[in-house]
């Protein structure tokens, strides 16, 4: 990053509002003993200030994936993902898709291992539906 030899050119920028707000299920769409999931929502020019805490909102957008700076420099374990190219192991989805027959035959445990994986994850995406098309 460049920080040293950075400069503003306000002449030239264009300056807009925004506010990150944060929306959260109301009580009535949640099972008995469930703790609501939030989604922060950042709004500009026009929208801003004009929802108020506990109002009701139909929100039409873009989601964006946004990394919590925050939260990454925080210590302890973290994820790691990776964006290697691996199309060299499998010519195409069907040897894929072999591959991963076979290693369930043979290790029952890894199949446990994979549905829970799955399971915990669909429960923390299961109210967002758009995202998974």
């Amino acid at each position: 990053m460049n920080r040293i030899r950075f400069s503003l050119d306000v002449n030239t920028s264009t300056f807009v509002d925004f506010q990150k707000i944060r929306i959260q299920e109301t009580q009535a769409e949640l099972p008995r003993g469930s703790i609501p999931r939030t989604v922060d929502v950042i709004v500009r020019g026009e929208m801003v200030e004009t929802v108020q805490p506990g109002d009701k909102c139909d929100i039409v957008g873009t989601l964006i994936v946004i990394p919590d700076i925050a939260q990454l420099s925080t210590p302890g374990l973290r994820a790691e993902t990776s964006n290697q190219n691996r199309d060299d192991e499998y010519d195409n989805d069907a040897q894929m898709n072999e591959a991963i027959r076979k290693n369930r035959i043979r290790d029952p445990n890894k199949q446990r291992e994979s549905r829970r994986k799955i399971r915990s994850f669909q429960k923390l995406h299961s109210g967002v539906e758009s995202s998974k098309k």
